[in-house]
């Protein structure tokens, strides 16, 4: 059981990684978009830009949708656990780890 919770720790940080970089990638995309329109680029190179920070959006979102699948599993294979562990040896209270993305 402590290999699970070491895995859904380590889950949900890399969760939280990943959705910090995708909230800077969208706060960084804004940026260089109005960066270009204050200097007046022309339209061909406003979209390019996003066009390429929509693929950046989209891999982190992938990715981040990945690793909520993935939490969402450990987190079912822990209750598992938790509950035939229970149910042999009494009640068992798990820690509570909470991690929260830092914004940016």
């Amino acid at each position: 059981t402590t290999k699970s919770f070491c895995r859904k720790l380590d889950r949900n940080l890399r969760l939280a990684v990943k959705k910090a970089q995708l909230h800077r990638a969208k706060s960084s995309f804004g940026v260089q978009y109005m960066g270009k329109v204050e200097s007046g680029s022309p339209g061909n190179d406003l979209d390019e830009c996003v066009q390429s920070n929509r693929d950046k959006v989209d891999v982190l979102n992938n990715r981040v949708q990945s690793l909520q699948e993935d939490k969402k599993r450990i987190d079912e294979k822990l209750r598992r656990k938790l509950r035939v562990a229970s149910n042999s040896e009494g009640v068992i209270e798990a820690p509570s780890v909470r991690i929260v993305a830092a914004q940016t």
